[in-house]
């Protein structure tokens, strides 16, 4: 009796060890997977927006606006007062994950894709200056390549408010600097928006919530410089007269 109890016991027991084995082995696998896993993929909102831009049932627009989320924060046809403008900024993105996502883009079929990256990868991912400006790079060789005019926006310094800021700005100003050569190179435009919401090299408190994100006040100076750029692309042709017009498809009504 106690020789059978005995076998039991140990058959058990090895079988509990060998189930805690496969247990732990696949769990690791598990972890190996996702520790693989780009960055831009951790982020759950990304993975929401994407999802978004599968469903939504616009088939074309002249212009996007892509970025992360000081682009996503904003209505932007309200702002610009057209209605051929699609947002698609994604809280928390970075420029990997704006790259990657770039058939969105392209389903829209636009003639200008105005662009603003970097700050998430810098503050979040610590990501070198030089890396970033290479994914700028080839976020504007491929459209530039689909007959598609990008527009590079200055990456954004952060107010004082923000730890770290002075270690961040500086590398916001060596993007820049980068950026302003990969313009320049491509015979693109850039805004240096910077220059318009900046105290010196950081953020204006005025124009900030949080030492990051914008309130209306600077996102009405951003919309003026995009404004013009738009009015030069008309006067270049590459968007049509008619898209200035200020056209909405909702009534509107002004308070006097």
């Amino acid at each position: 009796m106690q020789g059978t109890f005995k076998k039991l016991f140990i058959l058990s027991l090895s079988v509990n060890l060998l189930l805690i084995f496969f247990i732990v082995k696949f769990n690791r696998n598990e972890e190996e997977i996702h520790a693989k896993a780009p960055d831009y993929l951790q982020n759950k909102i990304y993975m929401m927006r994407t999802s978004l831009f599968d469903v939504y049932p616009t088939k074309q627009a002249n212009v996007v606006m892509l970025g992360d989320s000081i682009t996503q924060a904003v209505d932007w046809r309200e702002l610009l007062e057209r209605n051929d403008v699609v947002n698609r900024g994604i809280r928390g993105d970075i420029t990997e994950g704006m790259l990657n996502r770039l058939h969105y883009i392209y389903k829209l079929k636009p003639k200008m894709v105005f662009l603003m990256g970097g700050i998430n990868d810098i503050r979040s991912n610590e990501t070198a200056p030089e890396e970033i400006a290479r994914n700028h790079r080839k976020i504007v060789t491929e459209l530039i390549d689909r007959q598609i005019k990008p527009v590079i926006t200055s990456t954004l310094y952060v107010s004082s408010s923000e730890r770290k800021h002075k270690k961040i700005n500086q590398k916001v100003d060596e993007l820049n600097n980068m950026l302003k050569k990969l313009a320049t190179e491509n015979e693109v435009p850039f805004i240096d928006l910077n220059s318009k919401l900046a105290n010196g090299h950081t953020l204006d408190q005025k124009y900030t919530i949080d030492g990051v994100h914008l309130m209306g006040n600077a996102y009405q100076i951003w919309g003026e410089q995009i404004s013009e750029e738009l009015k030069r692309a008309a006067g270049s042709g590459t968007l049509a007269e008619e898209t200035l017009a200020h056209k909405y498809n909702f009534p509107i009504c002004f308070k006097h």
